[in-house]
C-alpha cells in the first residue's frame, strides 16, 4: 500500500515549515517506516533542504534511520554526497536480530534471509565509504539502536559486543513497541 507514502507536495511543504523555524540550523530525519521505500522523496527534500539553506542562511544536516535492506550503491552515493548521517537497528546477535526483524523473500528466493547479515553488510559498507569520502568517523559512522526485549536483557554481554564489534560508539536503549 502506498496510499500512505509522503507526497512530493507534502514533502515540499515540510521541508518550507521545517525553514520556518527561528534556529540558524536544523536536522531533518528520516524515518519509517522505510524511508528507502520512498527514495525519491528523500532526494527531493535533500535537495529542497540545501536550496532552502542556502536561501536563508541557515544551515541543514540530515540523518536517516533505516533498516538498510533496501540500501544500494546509487541510494548510498547519494547520501554520502549529502553527507546524510545513517542510523540502523541491531538488536544483538544475529539469532537474536532476526527473531525481532523479518525481511521478505526476493522473488525466486527461498529459505529465511537475515536481516542481521543484511543490515551487518551496509553497515560495514557505509562505514568504510565515509571514510573513502574524507568524513571525519567520529562523526559519520553508522549507529545502531536496540530493542530491548527479555531476550536481550539475558544476553546483554553478546549484545554489547556486537555494537562493539560493528564500531558503535553509543548503544541506544529503547523498549519493544507493542503497536509495529
Amino acid at each position: 500500500a502506498v496510499h500512505t507514502d509522503m507526497t512530493p507536495e507534502i514533502a515540499d511543504a515540510s521541508v518550507d515549515l521545517a525553514f520556518q523555524t527561528t534556529s540558524p540550523s536544523l536536522t531533518i530525519e528520516f524515518q519509517g517506516g522505510e524511508p528507502l521505500v520512498n527514495f525519491p522523496i528523500v532526494q527531493r527534500i535533500v535537495e529542497r533542504g540545501q536550496r532552502r539553506s542556502k536561501e536563508t542562511g541557515k544551515t541543514v544536516e540530515f540523518t536517516m534511520v533505516s533498516n538498510l535492506a533496501l540500501m544500494d550503491e546509487e541510494k548510498l552515493a547519494f547520501l554520502l554526497a549529502n553527507k546524510v548521517q545513517i542510523c540502523t537497528s541491531i538488536d544483538g546477535p544475529e539469532d537474536l536480530h532476526d527473531k525481532q526483524r523479518k525481511l521478505p523473500l526476493a522473488p525466486g528466493e527461498s529459505g529465511n534471509p537475515s536481516a542481521h547479515r543484511a543490515a551487518v553488510k551496509w553497515i560495514r559498507r557505509i562505514n568504510e565509504a565515509y571514510v573513502e569520502a574524507g568524513l571525519d568517523p567520529h562523526l559519520y559512522h553508522v549507529e545502531a539502536l536496540l530493542t530491548t526485549t527479555r531476550a536481550s536483557l539475558e544476553r546483554w554481554k553478546e549484545v554489547v559486543d556486537t555494537f562493539a564489534d560493528l564500531g558503535c560508539k553509543a548503544l541506544f536503549l529503547r523498549p519493544i513497541d507493542p503497536f509495529g
